[in-house]
């Protein structure tokens, strides 16, 4: 029989393994604070994975430390990451 618990399991290892790609190149922005930097964080989100990106991105939400990171597989991307939102 099918447990949900080893489905929620495979489901998170499936998640990290799509996370797992080498991303060296980083832009890193401040945490929002209001509902307008929160959605700017989300139009950064979708830009990212837009299909005109060169690699693929990830967000990472460190808010203890107050920031969000944008990683990149493409230094192009990044650039123009940074150039756009900061």
């Amino acid at each position: 029989m099918f447990e949900p618990s080893q489905h929620l399991r495979q489901k998170a290892a499936d998640l990290w393994a799509a996370r797992d790609f080498p991303a060296p190149y980083a832009v890193t922005l401040p945490f929002p604070s209001t509902q307008a930097e929160d959605d700017r964080m989300d139009a950064i989100s979708g830009w990212a994975r837009e299909e005109e990106r060169l690699g693929r991105s990830r967000r990472t939400v460190h808010a203890g430390r107050g920031e969000v990171i944008f990683e990149f597989e493409s230094y192009v991307d990044a650039v123009e990451c940074a150039l756009r939102f900061r």
